[in-house]
């Protein structure tokens, strides 16, 4: 086939837009500090308080690795059954080592899931955070009365691979407002790091 001028050019357009889409891609990927948590277990029905308590036992051995929570929703109208989760995970790359972690426990059909209305800081353009605490291996345990009193979603963890760290942090994506954020930090006796989560990993 001869390749005439136009062609030529078209090809050229081609290979500059399908370059351009990678180039996208990569960015994409490289400002990815979305919310994520672990999904553990899903029931058929919302379950009664008696056996929420019992759910609840078989996941203590992941209570260092994040926050286990339930989801469920009844009225005569809509039923959404018990799930359990675990969570929350900055960033992809987190909820992927995590996950790793959760199956060698046994739970071999947990998977990721996209928190529901998480806030992504290259929207709000607000990527400040108050970090709580830093361990080589996860310790979320020492951070359970906060937990429990504040909820899920609130107290989150992201890995460092330029520290080879875990990073325990409040995040504040919406407003960058850390004034509740430092407030409970201090009411249970944490330590607080004002950080750019940018600074704290950038997937390359």
């Amino acid at each position: 086939m001869k390749h005439t001028p136009a062609s030529h050019y078209l090809i050229g357009l081609l290979l500059l837009g399908i370059f351009m889409m990678k180039s996208t891609l990569t960015i994409a990927q490289a400002t990815n500090y979305k919310t994520y948590s672990i999904q553990l277990m899903a029931y058929s029905k919302v379950l009664e308080d008696d056996e929420f308590e019992v759910a609840l036992k078989q996941f203590g051995k992941l209570r260092n690795l994040g926050y286990v929570y339930e989801t469920s929703y009844l009225s005569p109208n809509n039923f959404v059954p018990s799930r359990f989760y675990i969570g929350s995970y900055v960033g992809i790359h987190t909820a992927k080592r995590i996950l790793k972690q959760v199956k060698r426990y046994g739970f071999k059909d947990a998977f990721i899931v996209e928190e529901v209305k998480t806030v992504d800081p290259a929207a709000t353009q607000h990527y400040t955070v108050v970090q709580i605490g830093a361990y080589k291996r996860l310790l979320m345990n020492n951070f359970k009365k906060l937990s429990d009193e504040v909820g899920q979603g609130y107290v989150s963890i992201t890995y460092s691979p330029k520290d080879r760290n875990y990073k325990v942090l409040l995040t504040c994506f919406r407003d960058g407002d850390t004034t509740d954020e430092e407030t409970d930090a201090k009411k249970y006796g944490f330590p607080i790091w004002k950080r750019d989560i940018r600074d704290i990993y950038s997937v390359k």
